[in-house]
């Protein structure tokens, strides 16, 4: 059964929203900063957003919330009312190994059910970069406490040293609270497969992740953490088959109340939500309960293929139907049945297509299809209140424990790079 929040007794909801853009490397990205040092977990600083009503944990490695330390998803703040006990980020890819077996690595890091070094321990997955914060603090850079900022920012030139290293400009406050870092894969030694043929001490898939998290104290987004995620290919090898995802363990009204979370979720909105089937959080037996959501609020789309992927395109456009698939190849970047679309399959059914009219007469033709970030933009700004047509879908989640995925629609192409 599909519930709306208007089902849900509750007045609020503490809304976590995650907005990704996963880039492409082409030749108009050639000014992109590609770190060479290596992510490695000894690197690892904790820190706590608590730039508005939310206040949670966060990780240096993409984690958000930590069980069963405080705050995890603490909302409102000072409440100790918790909705969260973990997330994780994961990518990933298809590939082949040394031998020609077809291997999947998958790219996370979090505190269980993960993959580790049978011998030393180290998770197989994301590790910090070094130079991206103090080392001498134990939190990872945020705007609003120096201390935590390095002398000199690893991706920046000197006229940045002393700066916030800001999302929106040299020492651009723009959010009431910002903090900025980088991860890889490279301690992910499990497969007989580098990511760079000439260093084999580089493990993963060779991805790198340059991680922002934003909140404003605006009544519109008060209740509300934005997760930004830029993740680059610097492997020499094409990923044809890719995933971005989130792992959710819900703690829907403190830790010890994760039992009794129900959720449901959106496909359309690309959102999931979790609540308390009793009325009660715990300790100390409080109400009501809230409940908390994580929305995927963007991603570009495959630039090449005519189709609307990511669902933001120009109103009016017609939409892919089930005859339009007949005759097409999946996957293979060919327009099989000359119908001018690529790649077009059953899970396109019901997306919009470039057609060539200006269906929604506002004088631009087919905008926001086959967007693909080329131009170093993302033409739906991540600061409010643009996105908040959202916040009102509080909508989507199956389980307590839920993966959120979403496809990469087009390959995450690798670039030859030089350790030096």
């Amino acid at each position: 059964m599909q519930h709306s929040v208007s089902d849900i007794s509750v007045r609020r909801c503490c809304l976590i929203l995650l907005g990704v853009i996963l880039t492409p490397w082409t030749p108009l990205l050639g000014q992109r900063f590609i770190d060479p040092n290596k992510g490695n977990v000894v690197h690892t600083k904790k820190g706590i957003m608590d730039g508005n009503l939310v206040r949670t944990i966060f990780l240096n490695h993409g984690e958000v919330a930590l069980w069963p330390d405080k705050p995890s998803g603490e909302w409102p703040k000072g409440t100790g009312h918790q909705y969260v006990d973990g997330v994780s980020v994961i990518v990933q890819a298809e590939t082949q190994d040394s031998s020609g077996r077809i291997i999947h690595p998958l790219e996370t890091n979090y505190r269980e059910f993960i993959r580790k070094d049978p011998v030393t321990g180290t998770p197989w997955g994301w590790g910090p970069l070094p130079g991206y914060a103090n080392p001498d603090e134990p939190s990872p850079a945020v705007s609003n406490n120096e201390a935590t900022w390095p002398s000199t920012w690893p991706d920046r030139s000197a006229e940045w040293d002393g700066f916030w290293n800001g999302y929106f400009g040299r020492g651009i406050k723009n959010a009431d609270l910002e903090t900025y870092y980088r991860m890889d894969d490279a301690p992910d030694q499990q497969y007989d497969y580098w990511p760079d043929p000439a260093d084999s001490s580089r493990g993963g898939l060779g991805l790198q992740v340059a991680v922002r998290g934003f909140q404003w104290s605006q009544v519109l987004a008060e209740d509300v953490i934005f997760w930004f995620y830029e993740i680059t290919n610097m492997s020499t090898t094409d990923y044809n088959k890719a995933l971005f995802a989130q792992y959710i363990d819900w703690g829907i009204g403190g830790h010890d109340n994760s039992s009794n979370n129900a959720g449901d979720y959106d496909e359309i909105l690309d959102i999931s939500y979790s609540w308390s089937t009793v009325p009660y959080g715990s300790p100390g037996h409080w109400s009501p309960v809230g409940l908390s959501a994580y929305a995927f609020l963007e991603s570009p789309g495959n630039p090449f293929n005519r189709i609307d992927d990511d669902g933001d395109g120009e109103e009016g456009s017609p939409v892919i139907t089930a005859n339009m698939i007949l005759g097409e190849i999946a996957e293979n970047g060919i327009d099989d049945n000359n119908n001018g679309l690529i790649d077009e399959a059953e899970f396109h059914i019901g997306f919009k297509y470039a057609d060539g009219e200006d269906n929604n007469a506002d004088g631009r033709i087919d905008e926001m299809i086959d967007e693909d970030r080329d131009d170093l933009i993302d033409n739906e700004s991540l600061a409010p209140p643009s996105i908040f047509q959202l916040v009102d879908s509080c909508l989507s989640y199956k389980n307590s424990k839920v993966l959120s995925e979403e496809r990469i629609h087009y390959p995450l192409k690798g670039l030859e790079y030089h350790n030096n």
